[in-house]
């Protein structure tokens, strides 16, 4: 599967290089000239990656489940907030162990 993933990602990489969908800033810059982003990428072929693949979810139901555990959370609950005045909210922290 190492294998498989490293040839997509590298092929999809190269292909939004070529339609100038890839921007570098910074210490990475110097990838934007052509010579230099194709003998960057030539040692990466020769590596072996490591991909962690997890198995599947049972069925969608286990999906939203899964995901409801962090899309409904809020950052601070009513139960904690003690006031709010003048713009300002006061509202108490956790107990700390």
């Amino acid at each position: 599967m190492s294998r498989k993933f490293r040839g997509k990602f590298l092929y999809y990489l190269k292909q939004a290089y070529a339609e100038n969908k890839l921007n570098f800033y910074g210490k990475q810059k110097y990838l934007s000239d052509d010579p230099v982003f194709q003998d960057f990428l030539s040692p990466l072929y020769q590596n072996d990656w490591v991909v962690y693949c997890k198995p599947p979810f049972k069925n969608a139901g286990c999906v939203v489940e899964y995901l409801g555990r962090y899309t409904h959370r809020v950052a601070i609950s009513n139960n904690r907030i003690l006031k709010l005045e003048d713009g300002n909210v006061t509202f108490k922290f956790p107990a700390v162990a």
